[in-house]
């Protein structure tokens, strides 16, 4: 009688490189990789390198008021973002900040440039500070990142199934809400 190998856990799921073609960002992780082979003294290169092979829903875009938030304390560092800044109408004065990031939207740039800060790459990071001095590598978590563009939100726990998920045939999608106050579960289909 022979013995029953379970193989359902052998396949690793870590990315090694991005899936991304984009040849900056391939060119970037080149840098990093090398950066982080070689440097010794802390694992700065090691998470900005890991963090640049993450997809684009694991990196969501950081808000200018989040970082004017935490940088009012640390006004002399660099903020380092693996990812995208984007404006916030909600702050009305942005202080004068030295950000670092892979995209700065046109209007979160101009209110920076216009506040007298500056707006680095990574390359230029890496020139100034290979093994991250004074700098503060910020992140959205993901449980307060926005819900993706299909799900509706409000109040209520939202999920989007699929009718037909064994065929390659178009299906409807179903959404099912779950109302705390209720012990029942709307069900609708959308064609």
């Amino acid at each position: 009688m022979g013995i029953d190998i379970v193989h359902k856990k052998d396949r690793k799921v870590h990315r090694k490189e991005p899936k991304s073609q984009n040849v900056y960002l391939r060119l970037l992780v080149k840098l990093y990789r090398f950066l982080s082979r070689r440097t010794t003294g802390g694992n700065f290169n090691q998470v900005i390198l890991k963090r640049l092979f993450m997809s684009r829903q694991n990196r969501p875009a950081l808000s200018l008021a989040r970082i004017v938030r935490q940088m009012k304390s640390r006004p002399d560092k660099t903020v380092v973002v693996v990812g995208t800044v984007t404006d916030d109408n909600r702050i009305f004065e942005v202080p004068k900040l030295k950000i670092c990031a892979l995209r700065v939207t046109e209007g979160a740039r101009t209110r920076i440039i216009k506040a007298g800060g500056t707006i680095i790459t990574f390359e230029q990071l890496a020139v100034e500070s290979p093994l991250g001095q004074n700098t503060v590598l910020l992140q959205v978590t993901l449980s307060i990142a926005p819900l993706p563009s299909g799900c509706l939100d409000n109040g209520n726990f939202v999920t989007l199934g699929r009718l037909d998920a064994s065929s390659r045939k178009r299906a409807p999608y179903l959404i099912f809400f779950s109302c705390p106050s209720s012990k029942f579960v709307c069900r609708f289909s959308i064609p």
